[in-house]
């Protein structure tokens, strides 16, 4: 039977302020972050569908697109009936890009012929919420994660190595720090951190779970506000939700993005009083820039009034 599952959200560790023993804490352990789309896979009798994390802007439910990877879904495998896995779809290259080509296409048709093109998605799995039919979401990730590694061992069987289990670093073994480093130097994601006594938690909506840390390499871009966008969904749809903003290259002023994360108050504030955000200079943060020239996950830092909309180069 069809679930809809929100999978666990984590919350953001502080990099900077973070003493050593919280990088070196014993009682958690750390993952390596892909760089990939999220997807929790269900295996049942009849079929293996996947799901996304975020609801359609249309039908509001989250999208199932598992047909546009069959090399993971296409397949009967009776021994892991009643399975769901969490996880995430990378593409070999780790190009973002065409990932999210290949995971936007209309159709499966379409998304298979990229794949046959460019290389086939893979599949990273890090964490389980059902094995064999049991509710395995209040296990602690420790024995989760024994329960997912036989998972993954069944499912290869079938699917060979586009599936995997996400690499683990253990502070009993090595300087977390030195590896988060090395991780971003050669432009890795990140990694997570994870309670090794925490559960699974579904979150609905915007709740993030604590069991969970991300460690992220952040970018900042300062630029100037010259424009705003409305928000998608039925509940904001008319509100401001994104500012978009400028640098200027070569002179002239260029449009960069869009970008998001303010608070409900500087939202309302944005809808009655927009004029007075036009024009001013702001620090946009994010994860990377895109071979495209776009920024990942482009979100608000903070206003830069102490800088010249001039200073606001593209580089």
């Amino acid at each position: 039977m069809y679930q809809e599952i929100h999978p666990m959200r984590a919350n953001s560790f502080d990099i900077l302020g973070a003493s050593r023993e919280e990088w070196q804490d014993p009682e958690v352990v750390y993952e390596l972050k892909y760089d990939g789309e999220r997807q929790v896979i269900h295996i049942l009798e009849d079929r293996i569908y996947m799901t996304g994390r975020r609801p359609s802007d249309v039908t509001g439910k989250l999208p199932e697109k598992g047909g546009h990877v069959p090399q993971l879904t296409n397949y009967d495998i009776p021994e892991l009936y009643g399975t769901i896995i969490d996880g995430e779809l990378i593409h070999p290259s780790g190009d973002f890009d065409l990932l999210r080509s290949i995971m936007g296409s209309g159709t499966s048709e379409r998304a298979i012929g990229i794949q046959n093109e460019h290389g086939k998605l893979k599949y990273v799995a890090f964490d389980i919420l059902q094995y064999k039919g049991q509710d395995v979401k209040n296990e602690p990730f420790s024995k989760r994660h024994e329960l997912l590694k036989k998972a993954v061992e069944e499912y290869g069987k079938h699917v060979g190595d586009f599936i995997m289990v996400a690499e683990q670093y253990y502070p009993s073994e090595q300087d977390i720090k030195e590896v988060f480093h090395e991780v971003v130097a050669k432009g890795g994601e990140g990694l997570m951190r994870k309670k090794l006594d925490g559960i699974y938690k579904i979150c609905d909506g915007s709740k993030k779970s604590s069991q969970v840390l991300k460690l992220k390499k952040i970018l900042t871009f300062d630029g100037v506000v010259v424009g705003y966008e409305y928000g998608k969904g039925k509940y904001n749809k008319d509100k401001i939700a994104k500012l978009v903003f400028g640098q200027y290259k070569e002179g002239e002023l260029v449009e960069r993005g869009s970008f998001d994360g303010f608070t409900k108050a500087t939202i309302e504030d944005m809808t009655a009083n927009i004029d007075k955000y036009i024009g001013r200079v702001v620090e946009v943060k994010a994860n990377e820039v895109l071979k495209s020239g776009k920024l990942r996950h482009p979100k608000f830092n903070r206003w830069r009034d102490d800088k010249a909309a001039e200073q606001c180069v593209w580089e």
